[in-house]
């Protein structure tokens, strides 16, 4: 079982950050394990979307994953697929608490690959998670704060 977390305080509100995360084209700019996109339905507080996932170069089929929205709290990720689900159990996470200055934010992703996958890739996965994580959410607070990403160098002004 792969289950990896990390927290960030931003400077937005927690409905700026939900919206943010659930535009998921937008989204895409700062999580670079979203690969590419093929098709994204929204209904209400609900979004489906197909991709090709992006997880330490490894290979993986394009897959459908729901994204549900509760409203100025947080977001639910699950594969759409109830096989793709039995498979490999995915569920992915953005819990927000509205605190002083901001929005404290919870990102976790969790996930289970069979065996022997996981025997050959759990190490690489968790790895590749627990530096990738927390950058995604550097990525998306320089974002929401307008200031440069953790690789953009700063525009100069001339003297």
């Amino acid at each position: 079982m792969i289950d990896v977390a990390a927290q960030r305080h931003i400077l937005c509100t927690p409905d700026e950050l939900l919206a943010f995360v659930m535009d998921i084209e937008a989204y895409q700019q700062v999580d670079r394990k979203l690969g590419r996109i093929y098709a994204v339905k929204r209904s209400g507080e609900m979004m489906l979307f197909k991709f090709k996932p992006s997880l330490a170069g490894l290979p993986s089929p394009p897959m459908w994953q729901r994204v549900v929205l509760t409203p100025g709290v947080r977001i639910d990720i699950r594969n759409a697929s109830a096989l793709m689900h039995k498979l490999v159990p995915f569920h992915g996470s953005f819990v927000c608490e509205a605190v002083e200055g901001g929005t404290l934010v919870t990102r976790r992703l969790r996930f289970c690959l069979p065996a022997p996958l996981c025997w050959l890739l759990d190490a690489r996965l968790r790895r590749f998670l627990e530096e990738d994580i927390p950058l995604e959410l550097d990525t998306a607070a320089a974002h929401l704060e307008r200031r440069p990403t953790p690789n953009e160098v700063p525009p100069t002004t001339p003297t």
